[in-house]
């Protein structure tokens, strides 16, 4: 409370919290209608509150103060306006980043997602939560026979040629990475007959 403090969280910290919120079981309860008579009912007076106290968009930082400063505020003014945004937010850092980055993905293009086939690293061993909050299904290659992940295998080898292997990935940067993916997937490939992969997922309408 008040719930308009959600709005100054950043979308990358809201998925963290739904991906977290996705993961607890369901509790079926029946909601009872307010019957708190005024003016002991606040949800009327939420309306007077938001207008002198709240200022609408995302948080912004003062770019007069250190980086610490703004992160300070943030938590305060964004997260810990909120008591149960700030609680959920403690939950979500608990999770694999892994998997509250794959929820996310999900979340933003579920029309993408069907079926997930991995390999037994540790960094699945956590699918089931996945599962359970996506309704997408996992799969697991049999050990050692990456052919059945042929997307997944010959995706690495077309990234190699840009990041060869024993290459240090120490001064990798994230804008670099998305610019490999910007060139691959503009890139024609005949399994595709020749279209890019933005192109044929315009064609197909899931973009």
């Amino acid at each position: 409370m008040p719930y308009p403090a959600y709005t100054k969280m950043t979308r990358q910290d809201a998925l963290a919290i739904r991906a977290y919120l996705m993961t607890v079981e369901p509790v079926g309860e029946k909601v009872e209608s307010n019957q708190l008579p005024f003016p002991l009912s606040i949800r009327f007076n939420m309306i007077f509150w938001n207008g002198l106290n709240f200022s609408s968009g995302p948080f912004e930082a003062d770019p007069s103060k250190s980086a610490e400063w703004n992160r300070g505020h943030y938590l305060v003014d964004a997260l810990g306006h909120t008591d149960d945004a700030l609680r959920h937010w403690r939950e979500a850092q608990r999770l694999n980043p892994k998997h509250v980055r794959l929820l996310q993905l999900i979340e933003e293009l579920p029309h993408l997602f069907r079926t997930i086939t991995v390999d037994n690293g540790t960094e699945f061993h956590g699918y089931e939560e996945i599962e359970r909050a996506t309704g997408v299904r996992f799969y697991f290659a049999t050990p050692y026979h990456s052919w059945e992940r042929g997307t997944n295998e010959n995706t690495n080898g077309l990234i190699r040629q840009y990041l060869p292997k024993g290459l240090s990935m120490k001064n990798l940067t994230q804008s670099r990475c998305e610019e490999i993916a910007a060139i691959l997937n503009h890139r024609p490939r005949k399994r595709l007959g020749f279209f890019t992969p933005l192109e044929q997922l315009h064609d197909l309408g899931l973009l």
